[in-house]
């Protein structure tokens, strides 16, 4: 082999060699951003399960809360009349 040859050799191996070691550095960063981003879906999947856990017994004590309103005047008149009927001091 002449000294041209193993010029050029020695020069793209050089070459090959930063292309590998930059690649190798993407697909390390790749794989650390893979991890964080796995992580953060794991936490945000556990918080929407809780947020939906949340929604569904708050949409019970609204349901609850408005049939109570359905239910108030009728109560609050029967209570008021209740109260016209009693007579003070009698037991």
């Amino acid at each position: 082999m002449n000294s041209t040859t193993s010029l050029v050799n020695s020069s793209f191996t050089r070459e090959v060699h930063a292309f590998t070691r930059e690649f190798n550095g993407f697909t390390r960063e790749f794989h650390y951003f893979t991890r964080e981003f796995h992580a953060f879906t794991r936490e945000f999947h556990a918080f929407t399960r809780e947020f939906n856990y949340f929604t569904r017994e708050f949409n019970g004590f609204t349901r609850e809360f408005h049939a109570f309103t359905r239910e108030f005047p009728a109560l609050l008149v029967s209570s008021t009349i209740d109260q016209k009927n009693k007579k003070p001091f009698s037991n």
